[in-house]
């Protein structure tokens, strides 16, 4: 083992390793893991001093654990398949920037060792197999007993480290404790019949949202039954507390999962990370993106633009001419603002930052007549003749006069005075 090299990543398995017990519900399903609170404060040390700390584990449950604490999470297990921990190694060293020699991991099983023989700094305790300890740095304690702050004081024992400025730990504790509130979990339950709702926001007015939703007659589950059985009968509470949406998606399944609200209540879904998108949790192929980028090549831009149909003609501040077809390209080559551009071709500007300019239709090009019942109009109501220079069409299809706008601008302006 190469330990020339100073410490500039650490990795921790998660069991085992920061945890012992775990809990489990009447299904057997862990619903909650055992921590010691000196492994936590441990962790925002190396933190804080800037040394990056993420989870390498097999257990997606550690998911929501890591994100309610800020901590990047790498998975070795997916629902398809199971990936060696060496696997993922080459990843985190280019993501890192970091070489083998640098990188810390603690660790306590065999799953564990291939990493653990490829790096510079690895950790395990003492009842990890004889295996394992023969290749790691073995700690004096097991798992769930401050493992992480046995190894930072290793460290600064062996003056590979030194214990950073306790403002740094603290402020990182300060951030991490606002990021905990940002996303939350709710529950909704009619007192009348007993079902209930489980649902995720960041918004805190979200129960006024629901209540709206059920006086405007929205065709869903919950909604309806609001507006059914009264606003009254029925209940909000706060479930829990997370970071991240990522967080919020995951403990929402787990509780519509716990509370059965997709079979005898008010979800639609057993699954809410699936609903109403398809693409959630898959990739295109590289095939598949190939295609979608050639289809789209070239495809509304510029003359190609079947809206393109007017030739600009500009003069810059210096006496330059030019000619464009693409405006908002034009504008943003030269970082000009294009609404005001549109404006100053169309009339309604004299100038703009020293341009000047004007716009002509293309050849077998015509101005778009949205509002067909105007056809046949020539002249505003004003007297105003409707051509090209003079018209336009506002979002409503309707066949403006620029002449009465202006009128109409400069007759606000004088009430305003």
């Amino acid at each position: 083992m190469n330990k020339s090299s100073p410490p500039k990543l650490v990795m921790i398995d998660v069991d085992g390793i920061l945890t012992r017990n775990k809990f489990y519900n009447k299904d057997g399903q862990v619903v909650g893991k055992e921590f010691h609170d000196h492994d936590w404060t441990a962790i925002k040390a190396f933190q804080a001093l800037k040394i990056p700390v993420v989870f390498l584990t097999g257990d997606e449950f550690n998911v929501g654990i890591a994100d309610r604490r800020n901590i990047p999470i790498y998975l070795s297990v997916t629902s398809t398949d199971r990936l060696d921990k060496k696997e993922i190694l080459p990843d985190l060293l280019k993501h890192y920037n970091v070489s083998p020699p640098e990188v810390v991991y603690l660790a306590d099983d065999i799953f564990d060792l291939s990493v653990l023989q490829e790096i510079g700094w690895p950790f395990c305790p003492k009842e990890s197999p004889q295996i394992v300890r023969d290749s790691c740095i073995v700690l004096s304690g097991n798992g769930g007993e401050t493992l992480v702050s046995k190894m930072l004081d290793w460290f600064v024992t062996n003056k590979q480290l030194s214990y950073p400025d306790i403002n740094e730990v603290f402020e990182i504790d300060r951030i991490e404790h606002i990021l905990q509130d940002k996303f939350y979990i709710y529950k909704i339950t009619n007192q009348i019949n007993g079902k209930c709702y489980i649902g995720q926001s960041c918004k805190p007015n979200r129960w006024d949202q629901h209540k709206a939703n059920a006086r405007s007659g929205v065709n869903l589950k919950i909604a309806q039954a609001i507006k059914k059985h009264g606003v009254q009968n029925f209940t909000f509470e706060i479930l829990t507390r997370g970071p991240s949406l990522s967080w919020a998606l995951r403990f929402e399944n787990l509780y519509i999962s716990q509370y059965k609200s997709h079979v005898h209540g008010y979800n639609i879904v057993a699954d809410s990370r699936g609903y109403g998108n398809p693409m959630l949790g898959r990739k295109h192929s590289k095939k598949s993106i190939t295609k979608m980028s050639e289809a789209l090549i070239g495809k509304n831009k510029g003359s190609q633009n079947p809206r393109a149909i007017w030739n600009y003609y500009l003069i810059d501040p210096n006496g330059q001419k030019h000619q464009t077809d693409c405006l908002t390209g034009f504008c943003r080559k030269h970082d000009l603002n294009r609404r005001s551009m549109a404006n100053l071709t169309a009339g309604n500007l004299k100038g703009y930052k020293g341009w000047t300019g004007s716009k002509k239709l293309k050849d077998n090009k015509q101005v778009p007549n949205i509002n067909v019942t105007h056809k046949s109009r020539t002249h505003c109501r004003h007297g105003h003749q409707l051509n090209t220079v003079n018209s336009y069409v506002n979002p409503k299809g309707v066949i403006c006069c620029r002449a009465c706008n202006r009128l109409s601008v400069k007759k606000s302006r004088d009430n305003k005075k």
